[in-house]
Formats: C-alpha cells, structure tokens, sequence
C-alpha cells in the first residue's frame, strides 16, 4: 500500500470535502507525493501545477545517490477534473487520470482516488497499461 507522504494544497475559504481535486503527483519510494487543487462547477484550475515546475522547488528533497534528478525520473501522473452540464446543469465530473504504467496498479490508484476525492460525482478513466487511451508521456526512467 502506498503511503502518502505529503499534500500541498491550496487553501480557500470554503472548500468542500464533496469537491474533486486536480493536480500532479509522483510516486518516490512507494510514497505518493501529490500536488492538489480543489476544482468547483466551473472547472476552474490553477496553470501552476506543472510537474517541472514544482519539481525544480522540490528537487533537493528527493535526490539519488545524492545528485539531483530530472521531474521525469520517478514515476508521475496528474489528475484533471472537467465538469459536465447537462441541459445548464452541473451533471457530473468527468476525471482522466494519467498514470505512468508501473503505478497504474489497484493500491496506487486507491489512494489517488482518496487524496482527490474522487467520489461519487466521477466518472473515472484510467490512463496506462489497464486504461481504455494509451499515453507515452508519462514515462519514468525504467520505463523508457
């Protein structure tokens, strides 16, 4: 099971628990680091969640052999949340989970579902070895 080790999100006045997040994450030694944002009805989303962008605030934290890595090195993925409307009315949330296919595994994707609280309002894809669309941008090092 993969433990998660930290959660940076951004704090409002008001944010729901019921609200879906999107953001990035990586997977470091079997721990899941993830980069959250809640997004309301509208579908609004920060532009600043950029893995090479926070990974070059991060990247001391998680270095090898005591050398700093590049943001593709380990294995990383993103959540993006877009809201659906049916007839001028908020349906559901459509979620796309891109996942690098080493961390596409059920205990992984468990936790990513808890720590954006992708619920009940989600229609979930998966993205990787088990998903319906194939993406080769999310390739870590071994995977490459």
């Amino acid at each position: 099971m993969v433990r998660r080790l930290f959660t940076e999100r951004k704090k409002r006045l008001g944010e729901s628990l019921d609200s879906p997040c999107g953001g990035i994450f990586w997977i470091i030694d079997n721990e899941l680091i993830a980069f959250t944002e809640q997004v309301d009805t509208t579908g609004r989303f920060s532009t600043n969640l950029e893995h090479i962008k926070i990974w070059d605030q991060i990247k001391q934290k998680y270095q090898v052999s005591g050398k700093t890595v590049s943001f593709d090195y380990f294995p990383r993925g993103c959540v993006m949340v877009n809201p659906v409307y049916l007839n001028n009315t908020f349906n559901h949330y459509d979620v796309f989970i891109y996942v690098d296919d080493c961390i596409n595994t059920d205990d992984i994707i468990t936790d990513i579902l808890y720590e954006y609280r992708l619920n009940k309002n989600c229609n979930i894809k998966y993205v990787g070895s088990s998903g319906k669309v194939e993406s080769n941008h999310y390739r870590c090092h071994m995977c490459r």
